[in-house]
């Protein structure tokens, strides 16, 4: 990766989980999200000197086959936190994940990119 030009980029993938306490986030499940979270910003800082970007991305609910594991009730109640009525897709969060990678995400590392629809907005 050292020999490689330009700027290069790690992203992470946590969960809003780690800044909310979601219907099915259990404390391990937030603890290890905060944790990932708090490594990305030391990672980002020890290798800047090394051109090398470090983020995480902590969307909250998004549709993937964990769905299956919760009751309906929960996953309602899960859903009507959402400020636009339905989770997130796999594919928005990716969209993130395609930005910072790309050029236009060279100047951004230790950076943590909450996606939850605004719904923390007070």
């Amino acid at each position: 990766m050292l020999e490689r030009d330009g700027i290069k980029k790690v992203v992470n993938i946590s969960s809003n989980g780690a800044y909310n306490f979601d219907a099915f986030d259990p404390p391990h499940y937030r603890a290890s999200k905060a944790a990932l979270d708090t490594l990305t910003k030391d990672l980002a800082r020890r290798y800047a000197r090394d051109r090398i970007s470090v983020n995480s991305i902590a969307p909250a609910m998004t549709e993937t086959p964990l769905f299956n594991v919760v009751s309906e009730d929960v996953l309602a109640e899960a859903v009507a936190q959402m400020p636009h009525g339905r989770p997130m897709q796999p594919a928005e969060v990716a969209a993130w994940v395609g930005f910072l990678i790309s050029p236009a995400g060279d100047v951004s590392s230790g950076n943590i990119i909450i996606l939850n629809q605004g719904r923390d907005v007070r």
